[in-house]
């Protein structure tokens, strides 16, 4: 028996070992076939069969089968956040996707190994995944239009108010590209094109995205903009980019004074606990104490 159980014992970490490697090797199959496919729309022959045979274990599999093609991602099915161990995986593929245009690039088999071996905090990995889910959203469904969606970030996050602070923000990030460039490139800024953009967009909970103000995600950081760093105040001063866009849109398309001033109200325009986070606090507190009566 003695010799049996040492045996057991050393037979053990070779078996974590060895899964450990086949799940590296499975994250940097998927980042080719999610580099491949993570443009462009319609089905994509085969990409079933590519999946199959990294060896990606549900519901890893299956997030990349739907949102490579472009499938309905946005059921509770992909909403909800899946297990750790699910999200580490796609956490990795990620990694090496991020680092494949570096010159020289590492070796994607120690950027994966690397991902997978590091305990990192939950809400990482939650930015990691919503990040994903909805870049394919928007890479996807064309036209972008998310009006006839009303979100439940608590149900999908476990009843986790941070985690579900972080999925309304990855949503409404990929929502507010789509009129930025309507509002900063387009020449004459194309306001009535950004209002119709603002008419797709989500509800959370029965109510207009900006109504929801329960956006504090908690202190972690994460990767941005070529870097690692804190989420709360990029995320946050992102939001706030696309509330005063809104507003503005609002004035620009002849809104009554009272439309706006039940925008500022039920914002976070008009929560000074967050204004910190945004580059130019001031005007924050000048549009909250106008509607305020200060």
């Amino acid at each position: 028996m003695k010799s049996l159980l040492a045996l057991l014992f050393c037979l053990i970490p070779c078996a974590v070992s060895a899964q450990s490697e086949a799940d590296v090797q499975t994250a940097v199959d998927l980042q080719q076939i999610y580099a491949s496919n993570i443009m462009g729309q319609g089905d994509r022959p085969g990409l079933d069969e590519q999946i199959e045979a990294t060896g990606a274990p549900e519901p890893v599999a299956a997030f990349f089968r739907a949102g490579l093609r472009g499938a309905p991602v946005l059921s509770p099915e992909y909403l909800t956040l899946p297990d750790r161990d699910a999200l580490k995986l796609i956490f990795a593929v990620d990694s090496v996707h991020q680092t494949s245009g570096d010159d020289p690039r590492p070796d994607p088999a120690g950027v994966a190994r690397a991902a997978l071996s590091d305990e990192h905090d939950i809400r990482r990995l939650a930015h990691n995944y919503y990040r994903m889910l909805f870049t394919l959203v928007g890479n996807k469904v064309r036209p972008f239009d998310l009006s006839g969606y009303d979100f439940d970030p608590l149900t999908y996050t476990g009843g986790d108010a941070e985690l579900a602070a972080v999925f309304y923000l990855e949503a409404m990030r990929m929502s507010r590209k789509h009129i930025w460039g309507l509002l900063n490139i387009a020449s004459p800024p194309n306001s009535s094109g950004a209002a119709e953009m603002i008419a797709g967009f989500p509800r959370f909970g029965g109510e207009p995205y900006y109504a929801f103000t329960a956006v504090d995600p908690g202190d972690f950081s994460a990767y941005m903009a070529g870097r690692y760093q804190p989420y709360r105040p990029y995320y946050i001063n992102e939001l706030y980019g696309l509330l005063l866009s809104h507003l503005r849109v609002l004035m620009e398309t002849g809104a009554s004074r009272e439309d706006a001033v039940e925008f500022v109200t039920r914002s976070i325009i008009n929560q000074p606990q967050y204004h910190q986070y945004f580059e130019a606090p001031d005007v924050l507190a000048s549009l909250s104490a106008q509607v305020n009566g200060n």
